[in-house]
């Protein structure tokens, strides 16, 4: 089972982006440090594409809110 849901994420993971966005590597970086963080290969590959997809999930709520559609930032 657990090879399952390893292959299935690595799969849709693969399927959605084949690699990081690279505009977030340095922001990457100074969080690593910061938190001491010592993540590697798989771990390090899903924990990265987790925290681009909230970095844009951030940005896309404080674009709205911009537009006045949340009433906090």
């Amino acid at each position: 089972m657990k090879y399952n849901a390893n292959f299935a994420f690595n799969a849709v993971a693969a399927a959605t982006r084949l690699h990081y966005a690279s505009q977030l590597d340095e922001h990457r970086v100074n969080i690593k440090r910061a938190f001491r963080m010592k993540n590697e290969g798989k771990e390090e590959f899903a924990r990265r594409l987790i925290w681009e997809q909230k970095v844009a999930d951030i940005v896309e709520h404080n674009l709205l809110a911009d537009m006045g559609l949340h009433k906090f930032r």
